[in-house]
């Protein structure tokens, strides 16, 4: 936006589309992908063809499918919500109708009028940013009409800077105004906003967490363009950081970066493009693993091998680099939905009635711990089952012990039975001859968690994940 120069009569305006992606047809998306592949066609992979793109597009659309109420329902038009597919189709669609606007306003605008329209129309999505003209003011109505008409399920609501005090407008997470030739922008929230930032003990690696403050100041750095009314907003960014338990010194180094920035630059990050010396790189190896704070990540073990590696390679190009992520922990949505009711799973006998159902396997679906915990098996469990987390019980002592297997539970207690008579010098598990000693080969076992992916180091990931949660004794032995 033009910060300086504004005429003293200028208006502001936006425009907010009424349900946008719901409302977009398929075969009017499917006319805007044809345009713009037609358009351009350089900006489409060889591998595909036009062809291609706009029957898959038209697949997904006639197959949109959604539950509500136990019943499951076809999206009989309209683009789903939450289609990772929908923000871009959303911007070729309103871009496409965007060149029948301009045609439109071609014929029936003056043309200073129609050259300061097309100069100064900006769309994020579904809404729309305009500077218009105070003496101008009655052809907006007519342009407002025709943008309303060139698609009849595509509806515009507009507001303008008038209808405030001071002339501002918000738009997006930003309050514009326009006054003495100048435009001024401030920060924005609506009434409903909570400001529900992540607290600081939330279970979300420390790297994470330790740069959300830095961001947020960042961004009020960028927005609020009145150095005066600067320290207010961070004084307000501050105040609901702490009361999500954010450190002080985190929060104010994080306020004392983001103020020693320049505000140009942030706005426009391209100033800043320098184009560095190409130096050799090592090779990058991605890590990828499921962020669980009771599990120690085994970055410092990678890393350790990663140097004896990279010592025996001379050329920098032959040497690796880890890059560690993480995938996002599941929502409290995510956790909640398609769930099977409480109770659903269970462990039940085998026909055969073998020894191990007969005599040491738990039947049902819970198993409460000396120390009070219960313990819910999330999946169906008989003897011959595999990739399990389970949890053997001492009848003497009470103690308990947590392993895994990707064999059948019969054939790994086989082993178990076995360790236990053997001299305790070769036994791996010493818990077998605690069984024997303590228990006199009397235990209660119970498969309780069976991991998603049936691989030995996933399972020994969560092994490890509910050693951490229960700290059985009987493992340290």
């Amino acid at each position: 936006l033009p910060t300086e120069g504004v005429p003293n009569d200028t208006v502001l305006v936006t425009a907010d589309i009424t349900a946008l992606y719901t409302n977009i047809s398929t075969e009017k998306g499917k006319t805007a992908i044809s345009h713009f592949l037609d358009e351009y066609p350089e900006l489409l992979p060889a591998r595909l063809t036009k062809e291609f793109v706009v029957n898959a597009y038209e697949f997904c659309q006639k197959n949109l499918y959604f539950n509500y109420g136990g019943q499951t329902y076809r999206q009989a038009d309209g683009t789903g919500m939450g289609r990772i597919y929908a923000p871009s189709l959303a911007d070729l669609k309103q871009g496409y109708d965007e060149i029948i606007l301009e045609e439109r306003l071609r014929g029936v605008l003056a043309n200073e009028m129609y050259l300061h329209f097309v100069s100064s129309y900006r769309r994020y999505l579904d809404d729309v940013w305009l500077m218009w003209r105070h003496n101008w003011f009655p052809q907006l109505d007519m342009i407002a009409s025709t943008m309303n008409s060139i698609d009849p399920k595509i509806k515009f609501t507009f507001e303008t800077s008038k209808e405030s005090d001071d002339n501002s407008i918000p738009f997006l997470d930003v309050r514009v105004s326009a006054s003495e030739g100048k435009i001024e922008t401030d920060m924005y929230a609506k009434p409903t906003d909570t400001f529900n930032y992540t607290p600081f003990n939330s279970a979300h690696p420390r790297h994470v967490l330790r740069n959300i403050p830095y961001n947020l100041a960042k961004r009020v750095r960028g927005i609020v363009s009145k150095e005066g009314l600067l320290d207010t907003r961070m004084g307000e960014l501050s105040d609901r950081l702490r009361a999500k338990k954010y450190p002080k010194k985190l929060i104010r180094d994080a306020i004392s970066t983001a103020m020693s920035l320049d505000r140009n630059l942030i706005l426009n990050p391209g100033l800043t493009s320098v184009t560095p010396e190409v130096q050799p790189q090592p090779k990058t190896v991605f890590f990828v693993s499921n962020f669980d704070p009771n599990i120690a990540h085994p970055s410092r073990s990678l890393n350790s091998s990663l140097t004896g590696f990279n010592s025996t390679r001379r050329e920098e190009k032959d040497k690796l680099k880890i890059n560690y992520s993480f995938r996002r922990c599941p929502s409290l949505k995510q956790l909640l939905m398609f769930r099977k009711p409480p109770g659903s799973n269970t462990v039940t006998r085998c026909k055969g009635g073998c020894t191990l159902c007969n005599n040491h396997m738990h039947m049902g679906s819970a198993l409460t711990l000396k120390t009070g915990v219960v313990l819910k098996t999330n999946a169906n469990f008989q003897c011959l089952s595999r990739n399990a987390v389970y949890i053997i019980v001492c009848s003497g002592c009470r103690e308990f012990y947590v392993g895994e297997t990707g064999d059948t539970l019969r054939n790994r207690f086989t082993v178990h039975r076995q360790q236990s008579q053997m001299d305790s010098t070769y036994v791996p598990v010493k818990a077998d001859q605690h069984l024997r000693v303590c228990g006199k080969n009397e235990y209660t076992v119970f498969p309780f968690f069976r991991p998603k992916k049936n691989t030995m180091i996933y399972r020994r990931m969560q092994e490890d994940r509910w050693i951490g949660i229960l700290k059985p004794q009987l493992n340290l032995l």
